[in-house]
């Protein structure tokens, strides 16, 4: 009875062993996906700030973009109105003194 007793204790260390290996082992494994967790979190973060600043920026060039595009068309209609002036001029001749 005593020698079933040693052997049950000897394989129950080393199923508590075994068990506590595999615990350990568990263990690292959740800390590497803590670990990868975090650091796509921050390259998430960090890829969440860069484009706000790219949609800011884009928004800024493209209001710029906008007002250029109206001083184009004011210039172009004043330069309409001043061919249609220069064209309505009588001719001017020019003498030449020499």
């Amino acid at each position: 009875m005593q020698i079933i007793c040693v052997r049950l204790c000897i394989q129950a260390q080393s199923v508590s062993s075994q068990a506590e290996k595999r615990g350990r082992s568990f263990d690292k494994t959740i800390d590497e996906w803590k670990r990868r967790v975090a650091d796509l979190q921050s390259e998430m973060e960090g890829s969440q700030r860069e484009s706000r600043t790219n949609a800011a920026e884009v928004y800024k060039l493209r209001t710029q973009m906008e007002e250029q595009n109206d001083a184009m068309e004011a210039l172009r209609r004043e330069n309409k109105n001043l061919s249609g002036t220069i064209l309505n001029l009588p001719p001017i001749h020019i003498c030449a003194v020499f």
